[in-house]
């Protein structure tokens, strides 16, 4: 996370695995700690073929516009609302959220954009489990995403990583992914400083 002189902050992460790897950056302002997103780019590379979309957001019009990477047939336009992120955003949010939590169980709940549609995600937080990154075990959240009787993600966060997103499992039917953090580098004191200015978006 970084923040620029006019004070827009930058998000990227990056996510691999030995067949896809996924990069994401996503521009962002805070209006009364109100998370204003501005640019997102994704790059997808699946067996060496690479492909980008890209979201921007006008708070002016209030309309957000998604295009893809040699494809001008699959533009498309949506309304924007105060609290609505991209996807990217929506796990800094997340991550924030559970730096700020009181350790109560509870529901967590985002509104995003992802490529055409709008997004509603809603995690609930299952357990605590041991975590193992670069040879060094961590305690880790277990947050669990069900979208249906056949298809459910669950995420492991790394308190002490930042609450950065250690590991994402997806399962839809008799497929399934996973995508694991290889690699992390942070401002503690910066992210620490932006979590505490989020408000709680919480119910119990």
């Amino acid at each position: 996370l970084r923040q620029n002189k006019q004070g827009e902050y930058t998000f990227d992460s990056q996510f691999s695995n030995f067949f896809a790897s996924i990069d994401e950056t996503s521009t962002f302002s805070l209006q009364d700690h109100l998370i204003l997103p501005r640019h997102y780019l994704i790059k997808r590379s699946v067996f060496g073929k690479t492909k980008t979309e890209a979201l921007d957001f006008d708070w002016t019009s209030k309309l957000a516009t998604f295009t893809r990477s040699k494809s001008r047939k699959d533009t498309k336009t949506h309304p924007t609302n105060p609290g609505l992120l991209d996807p990217a955003l929506y796990q800094l949010k997340m991550q924030a959220d559970l730096f700020n939590h009181s350790n109560e169980p509870y529901i967590l709940s985002y509104d995003f954009l992802k490529r055409k549609k709008k997004n509603r995600y809603t995690f609930e937080i299952l357990r605590e489990e041991a975590f193992n990154f670069k040879q060094k075990q961590y305690k880790a959240l277990v947050l669990h995403r069900k979208e249906s009787d056949d298809k459910k993600t669950t995420i492991w966060i790394i308190p002490a990583l930042d609450y950065q997103i250690g590991k994402i499992q997806h399962l839809e039917g008799s497929k399934s992914y996973e995508m694991e953090l290889l690699d992390y580098q942070s401002d503690k004191k910066s992210l620490e400083a932006f979590y505490t200015q989020q408000k709680r978006q919480y119910s119990k």
